[in-house]
């Protein structure tokens, strides 16, 4: 198998080549904060207790949900959500900048590389290749008896407390949600040292607890297909009680082939959103008349989705076009 252990320099190559992420950002976050701040976060200093929950759907590479995650850490408990389910063949290992985990995962590295400069981190073991191994360290899977593992990478979680037999590790594959147990044995580390980077998303920004909440909230939730909502609504007891909603450029991927999926984001977030939460939707003007205030009120009227436009922002960015900022609350 191909040894890809240059990849992350890939990730931090795609991210400096996402136009005008920064500027976006910023723009974002300059039209919820004041906001947000007014409606949820003014009650006490007790950041614990007004930790509210928020959702970004269709959340792609991660980057804006990661942004939103750290900028809002100790007021919001984001839930990123993937269009394709976790188990779909096209979640390839090494598939990075598409898909929630895998990208959410190899910003995982990058800190994790940042945190194990810092302080060391706890020795775990070493392997064949007389190579120590410690937490958060990335490795691939070597030697296991079930050969669609073998060659796969993940990282480093610790030790696996619930194993009474032989040391076993738990490790955190890119394409899993959750840590699988593996033989010390089986497991070599790979080296990555992270290119460095002055753009705004570097991996080594962010705290990797931010990071790893993210991984362990993540869902499916595929927007053209309802059954899946309920992972977040029910499963997780968040209709009618997040704060804000997000959803990012979505038809600048999909609305060559949906038009339309807008009209599922909205039924989603005014589902999800308690009285007086957002729902924020920043994406292309090309396809279905998004961004075009009558449709998409008359849309909501219909379906009585109990959102009113809070604001409307037009922006013109190179690579994308007019892009809409569309900001509604949820009626009480």
């Amino acid at each position: 198998m191909e040894d890809k252990s240059d990849t992350l320099e890939g990730l931090y190559s795609l991210m400096d080549l996402d136009l005008n992420f920064g500027d976006r950002l910023q723009h974002i976050l300059g039209v919820l904060d004041g906001r947000l701040e007014k409606n949820f976060f003014h009650h006490g200093d007790d950041a614990e207790n007004n930790r509210y929950p928020a959702v970004d759907l269709a959340s792609g590479k991660a980057l804006f949900p990661l942004a939103y995650a750290q900028h809002y850490s100790s007021k919001l408990e984001w839930y990123p959500t993937e269009q394709k389910g976790f188990d779909d063949p096209i979640f390839c290992d090494w598939y990075v900048g598409e898909y929630v985990l895998s990208s959410l995962s190899w910003f995982l590295v990058g800190s994790c590389h940042r945190k194990n400069d810092q302080e060391k981190s706890t020795l775990l073991f070493t392997d064949s290749n007389g190579v120590q191994v410690r937490e958060g360290d990335m490795v691939q899977l070597t030697g296991l008896s079930n050969a669609s593992y073998n060659g796969t990478h993940g990282l480093v979680q610790g030790f696996d407390t619930s194993s009474t037999k032989e040391e076993r590790v738990a490790v955190r594959l890119f394409h899993r949600s959750v840590p699988l147990s593996f033989k010390s044995g089986n497991l070599k580390r790979v080296a990555c040292k992270p290119k460095k980077t002055t753009s705004i998303q570097a991996a080594d920004k962010y705290d990797p607890a931010v990071i790893q909440g993210l991984l362990d909230r993540a869902r499916f939730v595929d927007l053209l297909n309802r059954d899946t909502w309920s992972k977040v609504m029910i499963q997780d007891d968040l209709q009618g009680r997040c704060a804000l909603v997000t959803c990012t450029s979505l038809l600048t991927s999909l609305g060559y082939r949906e038009p339309e999926i807008w009209k599922d984001c909205l039924e989603l977030a005014s589902r999800l959103l308690t009285a007086g939460g957002y729902f924020l939707q920043y994406d292309t003007a090309s396809f279905g008349k998004f961004g075009h205030g009558r449709t998409m009120k008359a849309f909501i009227e219909e379906k009585s989705l109990g959102l009113v436009l809070e604001g409307r922002k037009e922006e013109e960015f190179c690579g994308h076009g007019k892009m809409y900022i569309m900001l509604w609350r949820k009626q009480g």
